[in-house]
């Protein structure tokens, strides 16, 4: 058994010379440094990012409080309006759910056959 685990080391040694496994072997070098590198290189963008991004947060709080009241007051007029004009389109939408749940028979004997088969 171990003269054959020897023969088998010897040949994979032997293998190592072979212009195709030269070839393999460099290939997989090249593959694994150009992954390597760009790796290194998104890191590199990632901590870039990150700084600018961590810089660019009181920024974006301090606008954040200067639009709130802004904002806040736009809401409770969208809302105001919202409830005042409840009643003319609660009319019209309740009229709309009559209309749909009436159908239309000619409607329906068109796809009443069609879902049947």
């Amino acid at each position: 058994m171990a003269a054959g685990a020897a023969a088998a080391g010897a040949g994979l040694l032997a293998g190592c010379s072979d212009p195709y496994i030269q070839r393999t072997m460099e290939h997989d070098r090249q593959t694994t440094r150009f992954a390597l590198d760009s790796y290194a290189e998104r890191e590199a963008r990632c901590s870039a990012n990150l700084r600018s991004t961590s810089a660019m947060i009181p920024e974006q709080w301090q606008d954040d409080m200067e639009t709130l009241p802004r904002n806040l007051a736009g809401a409770r007029e969208f809302f105001r309006e919202d409830v005042e004009d409840w009643p003319r389109r609660d009319a019209a939408a309740r009229e709309e759910i009559r209309r749909q749940l009436e159908g239309d028979l000619t409607t329906i004997l068109w796809t009443l056959p069609r879902l049947a088969f």
